[in-house]
Protein backbone atom coordinates (compact mmCIF):
# COMPACT_ATOMS: atom_id res chain seq x y z
CA UNK A 1 0.00 0.00 0.00
CA UNK A 2 0.70 3.66 -0.06
CA UNK A 3 2.63 3.45 3.39
CA UNK A 4 4.57 0.56 1.95
CA UNK A 5 6.14 2.85 -0.83
CA UNK A 6 6.78 5.93 1.29
CA UNK A 7 9.22 3.62 4.17
CA UNK A 8 10.64 1.67 0.58
CA UNK A 9 10.36 -1.80 -0.26
CA UNK A 10 8.83 -4.57 1.93
CA UNK A 11 10.98 -7.01 3.67
CA UNK A 12 9.26 -9.74 1.02
CA UNK A 13 10.16 -7.37 -1.99
CA UNK A 14 13.80 -7.16 -0.96
CA UNK A 15 14.26 -10.79 -0.64
CA UNK A 16 12.98 -11.29 -4.29
CA UNK A 17 14.84 -9.05 -5.43
CA UNK A 18 18.24 -10.21 -3.62
CA UNK A 19 17.39 -13.73 -4.78
CA UNK A 20 16.94 -12.31 -8.31
CA UNK A 21 20.16 -10.25 -8.44
CA UNK A 22 22.23 -12.87 -7.07
CA UNK A 23 20.51 -15.56 -9.59
CA UNK A 24 21.81 -12.22 -12.61
CA UNK A 25 24.99 -12.37 -11.05
CA UNK A 26 25.79 -16.03 -11.00
CA UNK A 27 24.35 -15.91 -14.83
CA UNK A 28 26.69 -13.57 -15.44
CA UNK A 29 29.69 -15.65 -13.98
CA UNK A 30 28.96 -18.21 -15.81
CA UNK A 31 28.77 -16.42 -18.92
CA UNK A 32 31.96 -15.03 -18.23
CA UNK A 33 33.85 -18.46 -17.46
CA UNK A 34 32.32 -19.40 -20.90
CA UNK A 35 33.26 -16.12 -22.82
CA UNK A 36 36.80 -17.01 -21.15
CA UNK A 37 36.97 -20.49 -22.29
CA UNK A 38 35.84 -19.29 -26.17
CA UNK A 39 38.51 -16.74 -25.93
CA UNK A 40 41.20 -19.48 -25.10
CA UNK A 41 39.90 -21.46 -27.81
CA UNK A 42 40.73 -19.14 -30.23
CA UNK A 43 43.70 -17.83 -28.95
CA UNK A 44 44.77 -21.48 -29.27
CA UNK A 45 43.36 -22.02 -32.59
CA UNK A 46 44.87 -18.38 -33.80
CA UNK A 47 48.71 -19.49 -32.38
CA UNK A 48 47.98 -23.00 -34.31
CA UNK A 49 47.26 -21.29 -37.43
CA UNK A 50 50.44 -18.75 -37.52
CA UNK A 51 52.44 -21.71 -36.78
CA UNK A 52 51.00 -23.60 -39.92
CA UNK A 53 51.65 -20.29 -41.35
CA UNK A 54 54.73 -20.14 -40.92
CA UNK A 55 55.07 -24.10 -41.26
CA UNK A 56 54.14 -23.23 -45.14
CA UNK A 57 56.21 -20.44 -45.61
CA UNK A 58 59.41 -22.60 -44.57
CA UNK A 59 58.21 -25.30 -46.69
CA UNK A 60 57.76 -23.04 -49.74
CA UNK A 61 61.34 -21.63 -49.38
CA UNK A 62 63.19 -24.64 -48.54
CA UNK A 63 65.40 -26.56 -51.27
CA UNK A 64 64.23 -29.44 -50.34
CA UNK A 65 60.52 -29.13 -51.24
CA UNK A 66 61.02 -30.06 -54.19
CA UNK A 67 63.07 -33.28 -53.97
CA UNK A 68 61.00 -36.66 -53.82
CA UNK A 69 63.64 -38.19 -52.38
CA UNK A 70 66.41 -38.03 -49.65
CA UNK A 71 68.87 -41.30 -49.68
CA UNK A 72 67.84 -43.10 -52.51
CA UNK A 73 64.68 -44.16 -49.79
CA UNK A 74 63.53 -41.75 -48.10
CA UNK A 75 60.06 -39.83 -49.84
CA UNK A 76 59.49 -36.93 -48.49
CA UNK A 77 56.20 -36.05 -47.13
CA UNK A 78 55.68 -32.26 -45.74
CA UNK A 79 57.85 -30.23 -43.40
CA UNK A 80 57.32 -30.34 -39.85
CA UNK A 81 59.59 -27.43 -38.70
CA UNK A 82 62.26 -25.66 -39.08
CA UNK A 83 65.07 -24.55 -36.68
CA UNK A 84 68.50 -22.62 -36.68
CA UNK A 85 70.33 -24.76 -38.75
CA UNK A 86 67.97 -27.39 -39.35
CA UNK A 87 65.07 -28.88 -41.35
CA UNK A 88 62.42 -31.68 -40.17
CA UNK A 89 60.64 -33.43 -42.65
CA UNK A 90 58.18 -36.05 -42.15
CA UNK A 91 59.09 -38.92 -44.76
CA UNK A 92 58.42 -42.47 -45.62
CA UNK A 93 61.18 -45.32 -45.77
CA UNK A 94 60.26 -47.17 -48.75
CA UNK A 95 63.15 -50.26 -47.60
CA UNK A 96 61.91 -50.82 -44.00
CA UNK A 97 57.79 -49.56 -44.79
CA UNK A 98 57.90 -46.86 -41.77
CA UNK A 99 56.87 -43.54 -41.63
CA UNK A 100 60.22 -41.63 -40.10
CA UNK A 101 61.57 -37.99 -39.25
CA UNK A 102 64.64 -36.54 -41.49
CA UNK A 103 66.14 -33.36 -40.05
CA UNK A 104 68.36 -32.45 -42.55
CA UNK A 105 71.46 -30.15 -41.06
CA UNK A 106 72.44 -27.04 -43.42
CA UNK A 107 75.86 -25.59 -42.94
CA UNK A 108 76.14 -22.31 -42.93
CA UNK A 109 78.17 -21.18 -46.21
CA UNK A 110 78.97 -18.13 -44.76
CA UNK A 111 81.05 -19.86 -41.72
CA UNK A 112 84.66 -20.47 -41.44
CA UNK A 113 86.37 -24.01 -41.94
CA UNK A 114 86.79 -23.81 -38.19
CA UNK A 115 83.09 -23.40 -37.24
CA UNK A 116 81.88 -26.09 -39.60
CA UNK A 117 84.52 -28.35 -38.30
CA UNK A 118 82.65 -27.76 -34.65
CA UNK A 119 79.51 -27.98 -35.93
CA UNK A 120 80.14 -31.13 -37.57
CA UNK A 121 82.08 -32.68 -34.66
CA UNK A 122 79.51 -32.09 -32.16
CA UNK A 123 76.91 -33.36 -34.70
CA UNK A 124 79.22 -36.27 -35.05
CA UNK A 125 79.20 -37.17 -31.22
CA UNK A 126 75.54 -36.36 -31.35
CA UNK A 127 75.23 -39.07 -33.54
CA UNK A 128 77.80 -41.37 -31.78
CA UNK A 129 75.99 -41.33 -28.47
CA UNK A 130 72.27 -41.51 -30.47
CA UNK A 131 72.91 -44.71 -32.47
CA UNK A 132 73.91 -46.71 -29.58
CA UNK A 133 70.60 -46.01 -27.49
CA UNK A 134 67.55 -48.51 -27.92
CA UNK A 135 64.81 -48.21 -25.51
CA UNK A 136 60.92 -47.44 -25.39
CA UNK A 137 61.49 -43.57 -24.05
CA UNK A 138 64.08 -42.91 -26.34
CA UNK A 139 63.75 -41.33 -29.78
CA UNK A 140 65.64 -44.08 -32.23
CA UNK A 141 68.25 -42.80 -34.32
CA UNK A 142 67.96 -44.99 -37.73
CA UNK A 143 70.71 -44.04 -40.12
CA UNK A 144 72.49 -40.61 -41.03
CA UNK A 145 74.18 -40.20 -44.66
CA UNK A 146 75.86 -37.12 -46.15
CA UNK A 147 73.10 -34.87 -48.88
CA UNK A 148 76.46 -32.93 -50.35
CA UNK A 149 79.20 -30.85 -49.10
CA UNK A 150 77.61 -28.88 -46.95
CA UNK A 151 74.43 -30.73 -46.04
CA UNK A 152 73.39 -34.11 -44.19
CA UNK A 153 70.51 -35.66 -42.51
CA UNK A 154 69.60 -37.74 -39.65
CA UNK A 155 66.88 -40.25 -39.45
CA UNK A 156 64.73 -40.73 -36.45
CA UNK A 157 61.74 -42.13 -35.21
CA UNK A 158 58.07 -39.93 -36.63
CA UNK A 159 56.29 -38.91 -33.32
CA UNK A 160 53.10 -37.03 -34.38
CA UNK A 161 52.39 -36.50 -31.03
CA UNK A 162 53.59 -32.99 -30.64
CA UNK A 163 55.76 -32.02 -27.58
CA UNK A 164 55.39 -32.19 -24.00
CA UNK A 165 55.87 -28.53 -24.24
CA UNK A 166 53.23 -27.71 -26.53
CA UNK A 167 50.56 -30.14 -24.14
CA UNK A 168 50.98 -28.05 -21.17
CA UNK A 169 50.29 -24.95 -23.02
CA UNK A 170 47.23 -26.72 -24.21
CA UNK A 171 45.96 -28.36 -21.22
CA UNK A 172 47.08 -25.40 -18.33
CA UNK A 173 46.87 -28.00 -15.75
CA UNK A 174 47.13 -32.25 -16.36
CA UNK A 175 45.47 -34.60 -13.89
CA UNK A 176 47.18 -36.52 -11.66
CA UNK A 177 47.28 -39.46 -13.70
CA UNK A 178 48.11 -38.46 -16.56
CA UNK A 179 51.27 -36.38 -15.09
CA UNK A 180 52.46 -39.42 -12.90
CA UNK A 181 52.50 -41.35 -16.35
CA UNK A 182 54.69 -38.73 -18.13
CA UNK A 183 57.20 -38.62 -15.59
CA UNK A 184 56.79 -42.69 -15.01
CA UNK A 185 57.89 -42.76 -18.57
CA UNK A 186 61.10 -40.05 -18.14
CA UNK A 187 62.68 -41.39 -15.48
CA UNK A 188 62.52 -45.23 -17.16
CA UNK A 189 64.33 -43.33 -20.10
CA UNK A 190 66.60 -41.36 -18.08
CA UNK A 191 67.52 -44.88 -15.86
CA UNK A 192 67.94 -46.70 -19.42
CA UNK A 193 70.37 -43.39 -20.28
CA UNK A 194 72.08 -43.70 -16.58
CA UNK A 195 72.76 -47.24 -17.07
CA UNK A 196 76.52 -48.49 -16.09
CA UNK A 197 76.84 -49.84 -19.34
CA UNK A 198 76.26 -46.44 -21.35
CA UNK A 199 76.60 -43.66 -18.64
CA UNK A 200 74.88 -40.93 -20.91
CA UNK A 201 74.05 -37.33 -19.44
CA UNK A 202 71.04 -35.78 -21.96
CA UNK A 203 72.30 -32.29 -20.64
CA UNK A 204 69.29 -30.59 -21.85
CA UNK A 205 66.14 -32.22 -21.22
CA UNK A 206 62.99 -30.12 -20.19
CA UNK A 207 59.41 -30.11 -21.97
CA UNK A 208 59.79 -29.31 -25.48
CA UNK A 209 62.52 -32.36 -25.81
CA UNK A 210 59.87 -34.69 -24.62
CA UNK A 211 58.13 -35.79 -27.70
CA UNK A 212 55.08 -38.28 -28.07
CA UNK A 213 54.72 -40.90 -30.95
CA UNK A 214 50.31 -41.31 -31.95
CA UNK A 215 49.89 -43.71 -29.07
CA UNK A 216 50.78 -41.70 -26.44
CA UNK A 217 54.48 -42.90 -25.71
CA UNK A 218 56.49 -40.38 -24.07
CA UNK A 219 59.96 -40.39 -26.08
CA UNK A 220 63.21 -38.61 -24.88
CA UNK A 221 64.82 -36.57 -27.91
CA UNK A 222 67.49 -34.27 -29.12
CA UNK A 223 71.03 -35.40 -28.24
CA UNK A 224 72.93 -32.48 -28.96
CA UNK A 225 74.71 -31.46 -25.66
CA UNK A 226 74.21 -34.61 -24.50
CA UNK A 227 77.82 -36.36 -22.83
CA UNK A 228 79.01 -39.76 -22.13
CA UNK A 229 80.67 -40.58 -19.00
CA UNK A 230 84.07 -42.56 -20.22
CA UNK A 231 85.73 -43.77 -17.21
CA UNK A 232 84.14 -46.41 -15.74
CA UNK A 233 85.13 -45.16 -12.01
CA UNK A 234 84.09 -41.82 -12.73
CA UNK A 235 80.50 -40.50 -11.18
CA UNK A 236 80.83 -36.78 -12.25
CA UNK A 237 82.60 -35.48 -15.57
CA UNK A 238 83.74 -31.57 -16.38
CA UNK A 239 81.37 -29.28 -17.61
CA UNK A 240 83.23 -28.54 -20.85
CA UNK A 241 80.19 -26.37 -22.54
CA UNK A 242 78.70 -24.27 -19.79
CA UNK A 243 76.70 -21.56 -21.12
CA UNK A 244 74.60 -24.11 -23.21
CA UNK A 245 71.44 -25.26 -22.55
CA UNK A 246 68.17 -23.97 -21.28
CA UNK A 247 68.91 -21.98 -18.08
CA UNK A 248 65.40 -22.91 -16.30
CA UNK A 249 66.23 -26.64 -16.16
CA UNK A 250 69.83 -26.79 -15.33
CA UNK A 251 71.07 -27.69 -11.76
CA UNK A 252 72.78 -24.82 -9.76
CA UNK A 253 76.22 -26.21 -9.96
CA UNK A 254 76.05 -25.62 -14.20
CA UNK A 255 76.39 -21.72 -12.76
CA UNK A 256 79.74 -22.13 -10.79
CA UNK A 257 82.52 -20.33 -11.73
CA UNK A 258 86.33 -20.97 -10.91
CA UNK A 259 89.51 -22.28 -12.53
CA UNK A 260 87.56 -25.13 -13.75
CA UNK A 261 84.75 -26.04 -15.02
CA UNK A 262 82.13 -27.27 -12.85
CA UNK A 263 81.42 -31.18 -12.75
CA UNK A 264 78.16 -32.48 -13.51
CA UNK A 265 76.51 -36.17 -13.45
CA UNK A 266 73.08 -37.79 -14.41
CA UNK A 267 71.58 -35.85 -11.56
CA UNK A 268 71.38 -32.98 -13.47
CA UNK A 269 68.89 -34.49 -16.05
CA UNK A 270 66.97 -35.65 -12.75
CA UNK A 271 66.83 -31.96 -11.22
CA UNK A 272 65.81 -30.82 -14.76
Amino acid sequence: DGSNSSQGVSQEEFLMRDEMYRARLQALRSEELSLMKERERLDLEKTRHIAELRRLRDEEASRFSATPVLGGRYVLQHLLGRGGFSEVYKAFDVVELREVACKIHQLNTAWNEAKKQNYVKHTVREYNIHRQLDHANVVRLYDVFEIDTNTFCTVMDFCEGGDLDAHLKENKMLCEREARSIIVQIFAGLSYLADPRRRVIHYDLKPGNIIFDRHGLAKITDFGLSKVMEQEDASMIDLTSQGAGTYWYLPPECFETGPRPPPISNKGDVWA
